[in-house]
């Protein structure tokens, strides 16, 4: 048996206050948590826990601030052998979101940071086993966590909705529904081991805590599981389910309503009962079997990701966060192409201030899981976090751009001259977020140009390559949109814009690349298999 308390303070259906409306709550519960604990202890039970935390909000500001009995005594029963720290994010993040660079930065964090923050800094040892906020997982996460030597993900195998991947995944039998599994991804290529794992709920599904052990024991007994089994019971440390829930007569007779100190009661008498941690458990029960997924997981609401994804302004954030990552992309590319160290050093202080803020918004908290609405505090909260985005941005921009029209008009327009068109402007393109295998732009939009005659068109002219033709598409407000012609896509780098007669050939015309095989359209990019009733089957990148 192995209990585990979720830490996070920060709310998206409570304030920021040291009270019931705000993380009180949390810190009341979880010193009853640990009084309970020591209590059972004391009187000769060896009840353990399993503690996880995001390290941002919780363990680096307000615990120490609210709360500051609360991580050394949890750190006094790790240090003792009774209790372990699991994994989860330094930024209480949306891990299924976070490119390759955030989750590992999220998760090395919440090991070990520079603030002091995380589990290995603050409790000495940690067991490698992550519990994601949420049970928010994509695949492509779990080569990260074990590339930052974690072992096993703790995810929901529940029979209420606040699950992870029950309905994603096989049946499981009894043996391998409290056993650790071996996760593979036959797409990725992945591979590590996933914990069952419950809430409050599946307690009510199985009756009572003890009723739950007592079935899972006579199965043994009967040779239906040929093993031990762990039951592991996760959930958030602020909810009343630990302390107990005041109900009246006859609602008080219920199983499951008084508090945690009351469930290790129930069980502590029996022999074939023991206490554990996931660490324990894990280093002498190997898989007991294989489990396969595909699915993003979480455990919201529907297809789980509803809580989160539903609301206007969580969309609207999250596009600014797109925007944010597709800026430090820009100016990484403008690193390397100019090569030029006080640039970099100059700038890498707000870059780094800025990438700090991004993981902040990152959190999930910012998006959900409250719905239809968070609560005013936590929207305040990211409002804030996105104009401090903003400002870093712009200060960043504020450098870059007249560097950038110093080294702009460097560039000789001589080969223009003698080619017999008319220079514009100098152009420096970038393009971030480009595809896998694509090497250039064929699409380019620029600021409203001054109308020529219409036996002219515009070209773009590589410093070492020949001019290239721009064929005018219809106009987005405010800018003017080309398609760019040639053999190929055109590779980012500087170009002279100029503009003179249009070419006498028609090769310039945009040629389709999608192409139809069978059910299949494919443009490179993207496939989309239909099925034989047309119905969507199967899209691949």
């Amino acid at each position: 048996m192995a209990f585990g308390f979720h830490v996070n303070l920060y709310h998206s259906f409570r304030g920021d206050t040291n009270d019931d409306n705000g993380f009180g709550k949390d810190i009341a519960n979880i010193r009853h948590i640990i009084q309970t604990l020591n209590r059972a202890n004391d009187q000769g039970i060896p009840v353990r826990a399993s503690w996880d935390f995001d390290n941002h909000f919780s363990l680096e500001q307000l615990l120490p601030k609210y709360a500051p009995d609360i991580i050394p005594d949890i750190r006094q029963r790790v240090a003792t052998g009774r209790d372990e720290v699991l994994l989860m994010s330094y930024n209480n993040g949306l891990v299924s979101a976070m490119n390759r660079r955030e989750l590992t930065d999220a998760v090395s964090w919440s090991i070990s940071n520079r603030w002091g923050s995380g589990v290995k800094d603050l409790f000495t040892e940690y067991t490698p086993v992550v519990r994601p906020q949420e049970m928010m997982t994509t695949p492509g996460n779990f080569a990260i966590y074990k590339a930052l030597g974690v072992e096993a993900v703790a995810l929901y195998y529940s029979a209420v909705p606040f699950d992870a991947f029950r309905v994603f995944s096989k049946q499981l039998t009894r043996e391998e529904a409290h056993n650790p599994l071996t996760y593979m991804n036959d797409r990725t290529g992945e591979e590590i081991l996933v914990m069952p794992t419950y809430n409050v709920g599946d307690l009510v599904e199985n009756v009572s805590l003890r009723k739950w052990v007592q079935d899972l024991h006579r199965r043994q007994e009967r040779g239906q599981i040929q093993r031990d089994v762990l039951l592991f019971i996760n959930f958030d440390a602020d909810s009343d389910f630990w302390k107990g829930i005041d109900c009246n007569w006859p609602v008080d007779l219920l199983p499951n309503t008084d508090g945690l100190e009351k469930l290790i009661q129930k069980i502590s008498d029996l022999d074939y009962v023991t206490f554990t941690t996931l660490k324990d458990y894990l280093a002498d029960h190997g898989p007991a079997g294989v489990v396969k997924f595909q699915q993003d997981t979480a455990d919201g609401s529907f297809d789980g990701y509803s809580s989160w994804a539903e609301k206007k302004q969580t969309t609207d954030d999250w596009t600014r966060i797109a925007m944010a990552r597709r800026f430090n992309q820009v100016v990484q590319a403008l690193f390397a192409r100019f090569n030029d160290p006080y640039l970099v050093q100059r700038l890498s202080p707000l870059l780094d201030a800025a990438y700090l803020t991004r993981l902040k918004a990152l959190s999930t908290t910012h998006f959900g899981m409250a719905t239809p609405f968070i609560v005013p505090e936590r929207e305040t909260a990211m409002q804030r976090i996105l104009a401090d985005l903003n400002e870093l941005e712009q200060r960043i921009n504020q450098v870059l751009q007249p560097y950038i029209q110093t080294r702009l008009k460097q560039v000789s327009t001589k080969d223009i001259q003698d080619s017999g068109l008319k220079w514009v402007d100098t152009l420096l393109i970038v393009t971030p977020d480009k595809p896998k295998g694509i090497t250039g732009s064929r699409f380019i939009n620029l600021p409203v140009l001054e109308d020529i005659p219409p036996t002219h068109g515009y070209y773009l002219k590589g410093l070492h390559t020949p001019p290239v033709p721009l064929i005018a598409l219809p106009r987005p407000a405010g800018r003017s949109r080309f398609y760019i012609t040639g053999p190929a896509p055109l590779p980012d780098g500087l170009y002279l814009l100029c503009h003179g007669p249009k070419p006498k050939t028609k090769t310039y015309k945009p040629v389709s690349r999608v192409t139809n095989e069978g059910a299949c359209l494919t443009n490179r990019i993207i496939s989309v298999e239909f099925d034989h009733l047309g119905n969507l089957k199967e899209i691949q990148t």
